[in-house]
């Protein structure tokens, strides 16, 4: 009885009704292995495409060196933008400082799912690159349980003013909320 209550704790899905009946212990943690692997799939994805992708990836010119991004402002989407990547260890990817841009620009994280939810961003507006729409897809496919917030961002893109790829770099001077503002881009609630 014991060892019951805490397999409850740990597990409180386990324990969770579908329909009229209780989903079985081995149900649920296949449920909760599969969740992880589908999500180290999609990660993996991300991880080992980006330097493949990135030989055809004809990318934008951007001179501005990381560390210059801090002295812009407090409130400037370059600061944020070194505040970002600073806080996870990142550095630029060279080919992506604009992709890494609008990571902070739209409130997406890094994890798996964010990168998902940025590439209907982008479908929505019109922007995505081939890749984008390709990762869109497989995570559909993978991560069916969030199709209803990719709607909702796809949606968000589309409402929100094409992103112009060459002007990324020169608004990184401008207050994030002012570049928001003018971009039209509507905020997304920090949890999701």
């Amino acid at each position: 009885m014991q060892w019951s209550r805490t397999l409850d704790r740990v597990f409180p899905f386990a324990a969770a009704p579908v329909g009229r009946r209780q989903v079985p212990l081995i149900a649920a943690l296949g449920g909760f292995v599969l969740y992880g692997a589908r999500h180290a799939t999609l990660d993996w994805l991300i991880v080992h495409a980006v330097p493949a992708l990135n030989v055809f990836r004809r990318g934008y010119p951007w001179t501005t060196p990381l560390d210059c991004l801090e002295r812009m402002g407090p409130e400037s989407w370059g600061a944020k933008l070194e505040q970002y990547l600073r806080m996870r260890g990142m550095n630029f990817l060279p080919k992506y400082q604009q992709h890494d841009a609008l990571h902070v620009l739209l409130n997406y994280d890094t994890t798996p799912v964010d990168e998902v939810r940025l590439q209907a961003f982008m479908v929505g507006n019109g922007t995505a690159s081939l890749a984008g729409r390709a990762l869109l897809r497989i995570g559909m496919i993978l991560l069916p349980e969030c199709r209803a917030q990719i709607r909702i961002d796809r949606e968000r893109g589309a409402s929100s003013t094409a992103i112009d790829w060459l002007r990324i770099e020169a608004e990184m001077p401008n207050d994030i909320a002012e570049v928001r503002r003018r971009w039209n881009i509507d905020p997304v609630d920090e949890d999701g």
